[in-house]
């Protein structure tokens, strides 16, 4: 489906526009990258005409066609670490297979490595919570990334028969279906205030009463992790309307750094401030 196409695509692009420079291509981890996109890649380029001289143990490739010469890294983007792999790197492109499983570390390493003028980025993925930092970096902000979305649902896959298709209708519901048949960015199932909506609970700074902070009860509230998230909510309370005036959130699985106490209390203490 879109791996595939869009892969293939990359490649025909780099090739096109580009002779003797350094691309880069990187899943989740190398092993599943190969499986899921070199593997057919690899068999559809030649199939187009392209030479493919692999080095495998250096997951590195040289692709060549009418006199045009371009050599393709493999990475894989599993955790923090990663974006050590790809520091140094010059690249004229870079494409990422299912972005949404790297850390966003790797990712912005790999997209300041794309110096070569005329460099682009390609990005695939499953949609996942609209709040993954992926959406709101670049989905959200394609006019200021200079930036083309083409969303695909289900449906566009060419390489899936009409019985598989409504096989696959049938097979999924609620979170599943909304984001692997239709492809939309949806919060998981079983969220505990499934009421929300965000015309009703989201507001403008301009919205705030001026008299806020001024003899109204203030609450902090935290959700304790070190694991887990930990969690600092700034709640003001007008006798009307309960407002959250600001966040604090540190996911240390995403940050790949966990945080001691001491740390966390200094945060804490940045953020009551002095009101």
């Amino acid at each position: 489906g879109k791996t595939l196409i869009m892969s293939l695509s990359f490649v025909i692009w780099a090739m096109d526009s580009f002779c003797y420079q350094q691309f880069g291509m990187a899943g989740k981890t190398i092993g599943s990258f190969k499986r899921n996109v070199w593997f057919l890649l690899k068999i559809l380029l030649r199939l187009r005409g392209y030479a493919v001289e692999e080095r495998v143990t250096d997951s590195f490739a040289t692709i060549r066609k009418n006199g045009i010469e371009n050599y393709f890294y493999l990475f894989g983007g599993k955790d923090e670490r990663s974006q050590q792999l790809v520091q140094g790197f010059t690249s004229a492109g870079f494409f990422f297979d299912e972005v949404v499983l790297m850390p966003q570390s790797f990712v912005n390493q790999a997209v300041a490595r794309c110096s070569v003028e005329g460099a682009k980025l390609w990005f695939n993925c499953n949609p996942d919570s609209p709040y993954h930092w992926f959406k709101l970096e670049w989905i959200d902000q394609l006019e200021r990334k200079n930036a083309l979305r083409i969303h695909f649902i289900m449906d566009d896959n060419p390489s899936l028969s009409k019985s598989v298709k409504e096989r696959y209708k049938r097979m999924f519901s609620g979170i599943f279906y909304d984001r692997f048949i239709l492809g939309l960015w949806v919060l998981a199932e079983g969220i505990i205030y499934d009421m929300w909506s965000d015309t009703e609970n989201v507001f403008d700074d301009k919205d705030v009463p001026a008299t806020l902070k001024h003899d109204k009860m203030r609450y902090i509230v935290i959700d304790y992790g070190t694991t887990n998230p930990m969690v600092f909510l700034d709640i003001w309370d007008d006798g009307i309307t309960v407002w959250q005036m600001d966040e604090y959130y540190y996911d240390s699985r995403l940050k790949g750094r966990q945080k001691t106490d001491s740390q966390y209390g200094d945060d804490f203490e940045k953020f009551v401030g002095d009101d």
